[in-house]
């Protein structure tokens, strides 16, 4: 039994940048202490003081956000025998140090996988909805998508949540802990579950500068009826949560360019706002905005509103009706066709 560090880890730290740390091992407090008493013992480098990150307890064992960019390469370097030796001092007879599986190839077949059921919920009442970078994503977006991939699963998928460029393995009882666990250390997350060829589903938590979580499921040339299906999983998600958020809604798409990783490596893009789609949550303030509730909307507890437009799969693209309920959806709410 012993302590061992992955071959090319120094050689990677000492080029510098953020990276994740994965600590296989079975003990359990006693690996937390450890990376603890690790973070404290890094070498003081001023203003280019190497970060390491709180632990993350992931299925067997712990995954630390690093962050070297800017310090000394032999200070990057030192961290693995750091973390070997505070290991060691705790008790931990067998532990495996390496960096943490990352992004790869196999996600460009997301880009084929379409049409898309879409979602969108912007964050909760008590957030304020704007372009203020949030501090990070509100902790209760994590059960949430913790709520919601696991039916997404299904046989010959992998579950993975990503941080940053890095996988980690969950089940669906390790989903909500993983993700808080990552939200603490690199404010975005996000969770899939997919085949790498022919079908995909994310929940991207801090999606839209912090405040928001994006909701996908993709499929290769999937017929309206099971888009339709997957957008009324998620309309029925958004209704068992309405009162913890300030907008929702539900639509279908073809752009699949940032809504699996866009919350992890992409840019982060403003709210979206009410507008086309075929099922909205609206709240109060959004409803004054519009001069009151919306034609043929149902009013909710709050002041909220909920208002659908025509059906699920003529919303889907391809779909002979598709215009007429983008039409439907800009009269109602009175949006311009240039807007």
């Amino acid at each position: 039994m012993a302590v061992t560090v992955q071959q090319n880890l120094v050689g990677r730290l000492r080029e510098l940048g953020p990276v994740m740390l994965q600590v296989h091992c079975a003990a359990g407090q006693e690996a937390a202490a450890a990376a603890g008493a690790a973070r404290a013992g890094v070498a003081p480098a001023g203003d280019r003081a190497p970060h390491i990150g709180e632990p993350i307890p992931v299925p067997g064992g712990w995954v630390l956000p690093v962050d070297t960019s800017g310090s000394p390469p032999d200070v990057a370097a030192a961290i693995p025998g750091l973390i070997a030796r505070h290991l060691k001092e705790a008790g931990v007879g067998e532990a495996d140090i390496g960096l943490a599986p990352e992004i790869g190839d196999r996600y460009d077949v997301f880009s084929r996988l379409s049409p898309v059921a879409q979602a969108w919920l912007s964050g909760t009442r008590d957030s304020r909805i704007g372009l203020r970078v949030m501090p990070s994503a509100d902790p209760r977006l994590a059960d949430l998508a913790a709520e919601w991939i696991p039916g997404e699963h299904r046989d010959g998928m992998t579950m993975l949540a990503l941080a940053r460029v890095a996988e980690i393995p969950v089940t669906p009882g390790t989903i909500r802990p993983v993700v808080r666990g990552i939200l603490s250390a690199a404010r975005r997350a996000t969770v899939i579950t997919s085949d790498f060829s022919s079908a995909v589903a994310s929940a991207a938590v801090g999606a839209f500068f912090g405040i928001g979580l994006a909701l996908a499921a993709a499929g290769a040339d999937r017929p309206s009826a099971e888009v339709a299906r997957h957008m009324r999983g998620q309309r029925d998600l958004i209704r068992a949560h309405a009162q913890g958020l300030a907008w929702a809604g539900v639509t279908a798409h073809t752009d699949t360019r940032y809504f699996i990783l866009g919350a992890v490596s992409g840019p982060r893009t403003p709210p979206p706002v009410p507008g086309q789609a075929w099922y909205q949550l609206l709240s109060a303030e959004q409803t004054r905005a519009l001069g009151g509730p919306p034609e043929g909307s149902v009013p909710l507890a709050g002041g909220q509103v909920e208002l659908i437009i025509g059906e699920p799969e003529q919303w889907v693209p391809g779909h002979p009706d598709r215009y007429a309920v983008e039409d439907e959806a800009r009269r109602i709410l009175g949006i311009s066709d240039e807007g």
